[in-house]
């Protein structure tokens, strides 16, 4: 089992360099005559001639950027809250990794589909299910117990 600091500072490391990466593509944009720009050597779409439309241009190629830019931390922040190993997970949040809805793994629970467990919630003296991170590993590779019968 990985450590969780150890992986967290992993995936830091690369949304760093992705965005030193979308940084360091402005500043090439920033800093290139206006004309044909290039990105890796390759050309990208010509900018007008007009500078006031030469600075729309720019400024709506900006805006792409920084929307994919943002995209990409997302994705990266995705990733490491699925990445991120606990020892036990709620439903919501064994929901959330499996693919399924939280009432669906509540049921499983509750039906001995996937081994559980009732622990305290903070909520009184209301219990709520637990799921181990091996069960969910199990789960994946070997899919939902059988129904065990009614007697």
């Amino acid at each position: 089992m990985s450590d969780p600091i150890a992986l967290r500072a992993v995936y830091d490391a690369q949304a760093a360099a992705q965005f030193q990466a979308g940084a360091d593509v402005l500043d090439r944009l920033m800093g290139q005559p206006f004309g044909v720009l290039t990105i890796a050597g390759q050309p990208i779409h010509a900018a007008p001639e007009n500078s006031a439309r030469s600075d729309a241009w720019l400024s709506d190629r900006l805006d792409v950027l920084a929307q994919r830019l943002e995209q990409v931390q997302e994705a990266l922040d995705t990733l490491v809250r699925q990445r991120t190993v606990r020892d036990w997970y709620d439903t919501a949040a064994a929901a959330e990794i499996l693919g399924k809805a939280e009432f669906t793994v509540r049921e499983w629970c509750r039906l001995g589909r996937i081994r559980a467990e009732k622990r305290q919630s903070g909520r009184g003296k209301h219990q709520s299910w637990v799921v181990s991170h091996a069960e969910l590993q199990r789960f994946q590779r070997e899919g939902l117990l059988p129904l065990k019968p009614h007697g």
